[in-house]
């Protein structure tokens, strides 16, 4: 990387003139040798087709905080294809990305609690009324197997429609 612009040292913690003169290089302040290879590949990959990538990876900040970026580049190449220079931007994704650490976290314990669950518990498609998914406890009590189940209307649970225990439709 040949030159940063002043904003570098605000995400990073890095001064602009410690990377541009390679006092601290870029590829030791990412995290794990599989992300600098990985956008070493996309890089590569950009070349064989529309010359712009785009990589995410963490570094380590000077302050020693993890720091996720999304880098994204576009190659520019010479009339002879030799690569002239690339221009490129980084953007701290660091919130997005711990939001979705923290969704995939919620769905990993409402998934085991659906699971796990002692009560049968159905899926509704609001709109079509359609059973997505059932707990195996509702396999147990219904004595149907998920795959039966799924995607029929939620009314295939009720014994009679329109009696008292049944569907209304």
């Amino acid at each position: 990387i040949e030159f940063f612009d002043d904003r570098i040292e605000v995400l990073t913690g890095y001064s602009k003139e410690d990377l541009s003169t390679r006092k601290i290089k870029w590829a030791d302040i990412i995290i794990g040798s599989e992300a600098v290879e990985t956008a070493k590949a996309n890089v590569k990959q950009a070349l064989k087709t529309d010359r712009a990538y785009i990589s995410d990876y963490k570094i380590r900040s000077e302050n020693g905080d993890i720091v996720w970026l999304e880098d994204r580049g576009q190659i520019v190449c010479d009339e002879n294809g030799r690569i002239e220079f690339i221009i490129g931007s980084l953007l701290d994704i660091t919130k997005r990305k711990r939001a979705l650490e923290a969704l995939h976290e919620s769905e990993e314990k409402y998934r085991s609690l659906f699971i796990s669950g002692p009560n049968p518990t159905f899926v509704i498609d609001k709109e079509t009324l359609a059973i997505s998914d059932i707990n195996p406890m509702a396999e147990d009590i219904y004595g149907y197997e998920r795959e039966e189940l799924i995607d029929k209307p939620c009314s295939i649970l009720c014994s009679i429609e329109g009696e008292p225990g049944g569907c209304s439709g």
